[in-house]
């Protein structure tokens, strides 16, 4: 539903203006680019010309999303927003789309891989908070099933509450992802943490 027409037809759409201009939308629109270019590059794979690759090596990729995700947190933090307002497209009063449960948990993965633990908190609250509002559970009373994205989700939690020096808070992450999904690499990790404890990550402080 995030997919836009990006056509030369509409360069001079009011909407499609306003929607590139909102920082949503502009991670959106670089989310949609590198993961069709990225579709196109599999599928020529290395039998292409020089022409071509150097042609897409210049479009939008994977390091380009992730640099925007960071982009999101140096605003998040100069302007001290809440991803509960961001992820709506609510920045300060400047409406726009809105993000789904998969771009706050990515966002909330790159807050934490960079540090940035109280961001990453946020944003995987609010994954949590969408997965289950988009994905109910399967059963009733004590036969529920839990959806298992929210395993990796809750293991992320743990492990960034781990390095805010709240064990108990991160076992009791644990123990729910656990049951939901343990095989999932951050369940796994969180597991190998709450015994060999990491070293505690220092808050993330700019002149910015």
């Amino acid at each position: 539903h995030h997919r836009i027409p990006i056509v030369k037809e509409l360069q001079n759409d009011v909407h499609l203006q306003a929607y590139l201009k909102h920082p949503n939308g502009i991670y959106l629109s670089i989310k949609q680019f590198a993961n069709e270019y990225q579709s196109l590059r599999s599928t020529l794979g290395s039998e292409h010309s020089l022409a071509i690759q150097m042609h897409l090596s210049s479009i939008a990729d994977e390091n380009d999303i992730v640099g925007a995700r960071l982009s999101f947190l140096r605003l998040q933090r100069v302007y001290q927003l809440k991803a509960s307002e961001m992820v709506r497209g609510n920045y300060l009063g400047w409406l726009g789309p809105e993000l789904d449960e998969v771009d706050a948990l990515m966002i909330g993965e790159t807050a934490f891989t960079d540090g940035q633990l109280e961001f990453a908190n946020q944003w995987l609250h609010e994954a949590l908070s969408l997965t289950r509002k988009r994905e109910p559970s399967v059963g009733v009373g004590n036969f529920e099933e839990s959806i298992p994205a929210t395993g990796k989700i809750l293991a992320l939690l743990g492990r960034s509450y781990l390095r805010q020096g709240l064990p108990e808070k991160a076992a009791e992450m644990y123990t729910q992802a656990a049951y939901i999904d343990p095989r999932d690499g951050n369940v796994i990790a969180l597991k190998l943490e709450l015994v060999h404890k990491p070293p505690l990550t220092e808050p993330v402080f700019t002149n910015e």
